[in-house]
C-alpha cells in the first residue's frame, strides 16, 4: 500500500467463525486457487504500480489457520470523501473485528489523521442518512464476485505443491507491504544439497571461536546419521564447551550399567563355580556307588535334594554323562576284563571235561588245577587270544589224555569261547564285572592266587581314579571354558546395553543442543 491507501488484515482460528460471518451477513467467500491452493488476486495497473483490486478476500493457511483482508478503495480514508462512504468502512471495521480473532491494521499516516473511530457519536449519522444506506444496500441483491488471476507456476513449484509434507505448508502466500505486493513460492530444498564439508583443519583454540561466529547468524543441527557419540562430545567438549551440562545423564547411565553388568558377571561366575563343585560331588557319589565294595577308601557324599534337583534341571543329561565317564576306560583293564571272562569260561570247560575224562581227581586237586590254570591264563603274556587258546587246548588235552577226536573238537570250540568272552566283556559293566571278581568262588582255599588277581585289577583301578577320571570329569565341566563363554555371553549383553543407552543419550543431547542454539546464538 502507499501513502494513499490503507487495508486491514484479519487472522483468526476458528474457521467456523468466518462460515458464520458468511450466511448471517452475506458477505461473499472469494476463493481463488489453482491446483487446489488460494491465491490472492491483484488488480489492474495503475500509475506504473500494481495494486489489489478493492474487495475483501480470503485465504486458507491451512485448516486451523484462515486470513481475511479487505483491501480498501482508494481515497476512502481521506478528508474529502463523502460521509456516506466513511460510515460504511467504519461499520465494516466493527463487523469485522467481531468475527476475528485477531486484526492487524495497516494505515498511512494521512489515513489514521481522517480515521474518525468517534463516528457513531457524530451528527453524521442520522435517519436520512441511514435510509440512504439501507436503500443502496437493497439495490443490490448481493455482492459480486470478480474473477482473479492466475499464475502460471513451474512444473517443479506444482510437484512440491501436490507433494508436500504433512504439517509443512508449501501453498503460495502473498507478502505485502505500503507500497509493494510479493508472492511468493515454497519449496523444501534437501539439506544435503546445501551441505558444505569444512576439509581444512582448525586448531582447538580456534575452534569455538569459529564457531561462535558462525551461529551468530546460523542454528544448529546434527546430523544423527553421520555423526556418532564420540564425535558429538569432541564437538561440544572443544566447540560449544559446555560437556558437563549435557553429558552427565550419559555417563551416569553408562556407569549403572557398567556396575550391574559387573554385578552380574560376579554372581554368575559364582554360580558356575558351585555348580561344578556340585557336579563333581555327583561324580564322586556315583563313583562310590559303583566301586565302594572294591574301593574302601570311597567316602559316602551326601547332596541335598534341593541341589541335586537344580542340577539336574538346569543340566539336563548331565547325571548320564557322569555315568558315562564313571566307566574304567583304561586299555589295561579291559584288556585284563577280556582275559578273566576268558580264563572263567576255560575253568568251566575243565570241569566238563573231567567228568567225561578216564582220570580222575578228587576235588582238592581239581580246585588246585582250576585255580593254577586260570592265574596262568590269566598273568600268560602272549597276546594273541588264539594262540594262548592253542596253547593251552594242548595242555589240557594231555592232562585229559583226550583222544584225537576230542582234541579236535576243543580246537574247533576255541573261536566260540574268545568271541564269548569279547561279548561278555562288552555286556558286563564295570560295577557287575567287580561284583563277580570279589565275589568268585573260583579260588576257595587258594586265597594267595585270588588276592594277586584282584589286587591287578585293583592297582589299574587305583590308576584310573588317580590319573584318568579326573581329566573325564574336567572334560564334562571345564570350569575355564564355562566362565569364558559366561564371560563372552555377558560382554555382549553388556556392549549391547551400553549401545542403547548411548542411542538414546545421542538423540537427547542433540535435541537439547538443537533446542539451545535454534536462535543462532550462543
Amino acid at each position: 500500500m502507499d501513502g494513499t491507501m490503507s487495508g486491514t488484515l484479519k487472522f483468526w482460528r476458528d474457521m467456523s467463525h468466518v462460515q458464520h460471518c458468511r450466511h448471517r451477513h452475506d458477505y461473499p467467500k472469494i476463493d481463488f486457487s489453482l491446483s487446489g491452493y488460494d491465491l490472492l488476486v491483484v488488480s489492474q495497473s495503475s500509475m506504473g504500480k500494481s495494486y489489489l483490486r478493492p474487495g475483501i478476500y480470503f485465504l486458507l493457511v491451512n485448516p486451523g489457520l484462515g486470513l481475511i483482508i479487505h483491501w480498501p478503495e482508494i481515497g476512502c480514508y481521506e478528508k474529502n470523501a463523502s460521509s456516506q462512504r466513511k460510515i460504511n468502512m467504519t461499520n465494516l471495521h466493527r463487523y469485522l473485528t467481531k468475527l476475528t480473532d485477531h486484526q492487524l491494521c495497516f494505515m498511512s499516516d494521512k489515513d489514521l489523521e481522517s480515521f474518525d473511530w468517534n463516528m457513531e457519536n457524530s451528527d453524521i449519522f442520522s435517519d436520512d442518512n441511514d435510509s440512504e444506506v439501507k436503500k443502496n444496500q437493497e439495490e443490490q441483491e448481493d455482492f459480486k464476485i470478480y474473477p482473479g488471476f492466475e499464475v502460471n507456476l513451474p512444473h517443479n513449484i506444482k510437484a512440491e505443491i501436490n507433494n508436500q509434507m504433512k504439517d509443512v505448508s508449501l501453498s503460495p502466500i502473498v507478502v505485502g507491504s505500503t507500497t509493494h505486493q510479493s508472492f511468493i513460492t515454497r519449496q523444501l530444498i534437501d539439506t544435503a544439497s546445501h551441505t558444505h564439508k569444512i576439509t581444512s583443519p582448525v586448531s582447538i583454540t580456534q575452534f569455538p571461536i569459529d564457531l561462535k561466529n558462525k551461529l551468530k547468524d546460523h542454528y544448529l543441527h546434527f546430523d544423527r546419521h553421520k555423526m556418532n557419540m564420540y564425535e558429538l562430545e569432541l564437538f561440544v567438549k572443544y566447540g560449544l564447551e559446555v560437556e558437563g551440562e549435557f553429558f552427565s545423564p550419559l555417563h551416569e547411565a553408562l556407569a549403572t550399567a557398567k556396575v550391574q553388568h559387573e554385578k552380574k558377571k560376579y554372581q554368575k561366575k559364582s554360580a558356575i563355580v558351585e555348580d561344578i563343585e556340585i557336579m563333581k560331588q555327583i561324580a564322586l557319589m556315583k563313583l562310590h556307588s559303583f566301586y565302594s565294595h572294591f574301593d574302601i577308601s570311597l567316602s559316602r557324599i551326601n547332596i541335598s535334594d534341593t541341589d541335586l534337583n537344580r542340577i539336574q534341571t538346569k543340566y539336563p543329561g548331565i547325571e548320564t554323562l557322569i555315568e558315562e565317564k564313571v566307566k574304567i576306560n583304561s586299555k589295561n583293564w579291559k584288556k585284563m576284563k577280556k582275559r578273566y571272562n576268558l580264563a572263567c569260561i576255560v575253568v568251566e570247560n575243565m570241569n566238563t571235561l573231567e567228568k567225561t575224562s578216564k582220570v580222575k581227581e578228587n576235588n582238592d586237586g581239581l580246585t588246585k588245577s582250576i585255580s593254577e590254570t586260570f592265574y596262568d591264563i590269566f598273568i600268560d603274556k602272549e597276546s594273541d587270544l588264539h594262540k594262548l587258546m592253542e596253547k593251552y587246548t594242548q595242555r589240557l588235552a594231555f592232562q585229559n589224555s583226550s583222544s584225537a577226536c576230542d582234541l579236535f573238537d576243543y580246537y574247533n570250540l576255541n573261536n566260540s569261547k574268545i568271541n564269548k568272552a569279547k561279548q561278555m566283556t562288552k555286556d558286563m559293566t564295570d560295577a557287575e564285572f567287580i561284583q563277580k571278581l570279589v565275589n568268585s568262588k573260583l579260588f576257595e582255599g587258594y586265597d594267595d592266587i585270588r588276592e594277586k588277581i584282584n589286587s591287578t585289577f585293583f592297582e589299574e583301578y587305583h590308576q584310573w581314579k588317580k590319573n584318568d577320571f579326573p581329566v573325564e570329569i574336567r572334560r564334562i565341566f571345564p570350569e575355564s571354558l564355562f566362565i569364558k563363554q559366561l564371560e563372552c555371553k555377558l560382554e555382549k549383553e553388556y556392549v549391547e546395553e551400553k549401545q542403547r543407552i548411548e542411542k538414546n543419550e545421542f538423540e537427547n543431547i542433540c535435541n537439547k543442543l538443537e533446542c539451545k542454539y535454534k536462535n543462532g546464538s550462543m
